[in-house]
């Protein structure tokens, strides 16, 4: 009855590594002028499992030094009186009581009669003053005894969290929770509820199912866990000379001169203010990257590409400005409503509209049908098929707006958004259509 640690091995240590490497990477301080600031460190508590948690539950949020965990900086206790995740949080900790020698460690938890019902592994944070927004802090369920390892698994659409102790296993199904014993299979590791010989719970070498009072699920896969601070995407890039910067799976990567001179650190913890968001980290020769995104319109200087951020990257005394994000994240989201066709406008009451989706298809109402089709940008081009339309009569007037509309779209080559609520789009022989959200 030994087995179980070996084989459940894989799933438990999947779990723990998956766990120790969402945590972002520690954020320097700040820069002087913001050092009497207190460090106010927001985001929202959440996992991943689609069941509720007792109306009495209540949300901890503590700030504690990484080498004493009981020296506690700073507390937030908040009462859920029903409410479910995701929980919102804002816990303050004054800049005399953050030593920049030492480290601190970010942990929160749901509890229920002050006993934990889901956790965190802890996030690292630098001492610093200003807003650390972590964004999502994840939360695993908790383990049941001390020693014990809570995993968390899908099965179908049924999500279940197990916690596995020497030859007995804890099943928590939503606020269910059943203790089962391991008795002998002809192959794997089979446990059965005390009080319900229908509840079975099987490993299999690398798989796992689960019988749930007689009824058989598919076959259970584990829930990853991941930090969205660290899984946070950026790009951005510039130009005179060349470079590129990408924040991606726990890495900046930092390309300069053409390539010429590449540099790696760990991702750092975006701080964010109003309508910009500030990276910082030093690299292991001791040169800062400062960067800095601003939500607004950018246009690459060399391709006249509209982008939706501009980007800011200053190291080593040298600065470098150019543009961030990717162009079809100005298109994407809410209907652009064509106001312009050809410099004709559009008929009184007509309806034509434009619908990317990130995918990249296309899609919306031309005057009289409605259409489908396909988008796709490169370099400094964005060009358009239109796929199909419905086959409704209209007056000739809007027929021909119509066609119009589609024989422009086939012919784009580029756009541009002089505001963020205006799209003008280009064809090759200078005529344009405008459209608004």
């Amino acid at each position: 009855m030994t087995r179980i640690k070996s084989s459940c091995s894989c799933w438990l240590a999947a779990a723990a590594l998956l766990l120790l490497g969402c945590s972002p990477s520690e954020q320097p301080a700040q820069p002087p002028d913001s050092a009497e600031r207190p460090l106010v460190i927001t985001g929202e508590l959440a996992y991943r499992a689609r069941i509720a948690v007792p109306p009495d539950t209540v949300a901890l949020v503590e700030l504690r030094e990484s080498n004493d965990e009981t020296v506690i900086v700073a507390r937030q206790r908040i009462s859920l009186q029903g409410r479910q995740v995701p929980v919102a949080f804002e816990l303050t900790a004054e800049t005399a009581d953050l030593d920049p020698e030492k480290r601190y460690s970010l942990h929160a938890a749901l509890l229920l009669e002050e006993q934990a019902l889901w956790v965190n592994e802890g996030i690292a944070i630098g001492a610093q003053s200003g807003v650390l927004d972590l964004r999502t802090v994840w939360l695993e369920r908790a383990p049941v005894e001390p020693g014990s390892s809570a995993v968390s698994l899908r099965c179908g659409e049924l999500d279940i969290s197990i916690s596995v102790v020497d030859d007995r296993l804890t099943l928590f199904v939503g606020q269910e929770r059943t203790s089962m014993r391991q008795v002998e299979a002809a192959s794997g590791e089979r446990f059965v509820a005390e009080n319900d010989p229908s509840t079975i719970f099987w490993y299999k070498g690398d798989s796992a199912t689960l019988s749930l009072r007689g009824e058989t699920y598919p076959e259970c896969e584990p829930v990853p866990a991941r930090s969205e601070a660290s899984g946070e995407v950026v790009q951005a890039r510039g130009n005179e000379p060349a470079w590129m910067l990408l924040m991606a799976d726990g890495e900046l990567r930092l390309e300069l001169d053409y390539g010429q001179t590449r540099i790696t650190v760990p991702q750092p913890v975006p701080a964010r203010e109003d309508d910009l968001v500030r990276y910082r980290v030093r690299t292991a020769d001791g040169q800062v990257i400062d960067v800095t995104l601003r939500d607004e319109v950018c246009t690459d200087t060399m391709t006249g590409m509209p982008y939706p951020g501009a980007a800011t990257v200053r190291i080593d005394g040298r600065e470098l400005r150019g543009c961030a994000g990717e162009p079809h994240e100005l298109l994407v989201g809410e209907a652009w409503v064509v106001e312009d066709i050809d410099g004709e406008g559009v008929i009184e009451r007509a309806r034509v509209t434009l619908n990317f989706e990130p995918d990249g298809r296309l899609g919306g109402h031309a005057s009289c049908n409605t259409y489908t089709g396909s988008y796709s940008i490169g370099g400094e081009n964005i060009s358009v098929s239109v796929v199909a339309s419905t086959l409704m009569a209209c007056s000739p007037a809007l027929m021909a707006q119509e066609q119009t509309f589609f024989a422009l779209l086939e012919a784009l080559t580029r756009f541009e958004i002089p505001d963020t609520a205006v799209l003008v789009l280009h064809a090759a022989d200078g005529t344009t259509l405008t459209a608004r959200r």
